[in-house]
């Protein structure tokens, strides 16, 4: 039998080359994990403002550093006039987020989007509602507005996975007391 002793370390107690090791495989492990909440959740408030509108959506293409993300959604052929953009779809939007508790501006442009969360609770409902809405006001039609929402779906997931793997995030949430290390940075 042979006896081996190795020093262990705290992250704080690591050298700095060391260190550096430790946030950059925990920032491939971030960009790797197979599950995306945020991806989920974003899809979840845009299936139900879709479906809200009387279009649920059956097949999407979405995800971080994922180009050509798109919708496809069911549109009953009698809404397809009402779907088409122009005055009438503002509307018809408009009554879809004054059911979900939003308030009537005094004009479209005057839309606000003041943090109800009215189609899952969750706050991407904000994001997309307001992407949609603004889609609109171009004169964009429903289905254009959803995939222009299906973008932006990209961007926040992009954007969130930069954010939880960068430095900052990673050393936040790093629980010094939970880990040990041996001198390479090696958990033990």
């Amino acid at each position: 039998m042979r006896i081996v002793e190795t020093k262990l370390y705290s992250f704080a107690e690591l050298s700095p080359s060391a260190q550096d090791l430790v946030i950059a495989r925990e920032s491939r492990r971030i960009l790797e994990e197979p599950d995306n909440f945020t991806l989920s959740d974003c899809v979840a408030s845009l299936k139900a403002i879709a479906s809200a509108m009387g279009c649920p959506p059956w097949g999407w293409q979405i995800g971080p550093y994922n180009y050509g993300n798109q919708v496809d959604m069911d549109i009953p052929s009698h809404m397809q006039w009402d779907l088409s953009g122009g005055n009438r779809t503002l509307v018809s939007f408009l009554r879809c987020l004054m059911n979900h508790g939003y308030s009537r501006p005094a004009r479209f442009v005057d839309m606000t989007f003041p943090g109800i969360c009215g189609f899952t609770g969750m706050c991407y409902d904000e994001d997309l509602a307001q992407c949609i809405w603004e889609a609109l006001l171009d004169g964009d039609s429903f289905y254009s507005a959803v995939n222009k929402a299906a973008n932006t779906i990209g961007e926040i997931c992009e954007n969130d996975l930069e954010y939880r793997a960068s430095r900052g995030e990673i050393l936040e949430h790093l629980d010094p007391s939970e880990e040990i290390y041996t001198e390479s940075g090696e958990i033990f």
